[in-house]
């Protein structure tokens, strides 16, 4: 099929979303502990009531012409002030609240390892091949960087996208897959996308890349290896 770039989703395919969400939260719990005082398990309390309800009102249309730093920022703000109003704890100054959720989001995400066993070997085989490797996530690239860099596997990928890389939303129509294809200067017809969201993949055929579905029934990327390489002829 003539694969020029691989782009591999994170969170499902080389992070086990099962178990991220409570590693989120416990380290997490302990550095607002500490910063901010009051009881880790209160914190992580707070931070599963609030954030994706957050999340789903701040990030669930296009951008449009917004940059998708104003958007994030006043949600770091209103993420740190929330968990403080459920784990009732003082809120502070929007200033403040942006710098301490900057600072939350580097310690957690450069602290966990959650990665499917053998992940580190499975995206080693595919760097060997000599394709390159970027991710293709709805997170933030900075983001990726910590859990790749804690999966021992950030030095195989060349571009961590990222929405914050092309200013779209992931699963917000097809826009998303053209500019991070146009971004790795790669024709879509000649890329390949693995993920573990149908509706991703679906997105990403709408846009002529070629796709596999890493689904529940594999452990992973590993589980899914032999099906990448058939798929690129490795």
């Amino acid at each position: 099929m003539g694969v020029e770039a691989i782009f591999v989703d994170d969170d499902g395919v080389i992070s086990d979303n099962e178990r991220r969400p409570t590693e989120w939260r416990r380290v997490l719990g302990s550095f607002l502990a500490d910063r901010l005082g009051g009881v880790p398990e209160n914190w992580a309390v707070a931070n599963k009531e609030v954030v994706q309800p957050l999340w789903d009102e701040m990030f669930s249309a296009p951008l449009g012409g917004r940059r998708f730093l104003e958007v994030h920022e006043p949600y770091l703000v209103r993420w740190v002030g929330a968990m403080c109003e459920a784990a009732g704890v003082r809120a502070h100054p929007d200033a403040e609240a942006l710098a301490l959720g900057w600072e939350a989001r580097r310690v957690v995400t450069s602290s966990i390892s959650v990665s499917f066993p053998f992940v580190a070997e499975a995206v080693g085989t595919l760097a060997e091949l000599g394709i390159p490797l970027h991710t293709a996530s709805g997170e933030c690239s900075w983001d990726l960087e910590g859990y790749l860099q804690s999966a021992g596997v950030w030095r195989h990928f060349h571009l961590f996208f990222g929405i914050d890389l092309v200013n779209e939303l992931k699963l917000v129509g097809t826009r998303y897959n053209e500019e991070i294809f146009r971004i790795a200067g790669v024709e879509p017809a000649r890329a390949l996308v693995v993920d573990d969201s149908p509706i991703a993949l679906d997105l990403a055929a709408e846009a002529r890349a070629a796709t596999i579905l890493v689904g529940p029934e594999h452990d992973g990327l590993p589980g899914a290896l032999d099906r990448v390489l058939q798929a690129i002829g490795g």
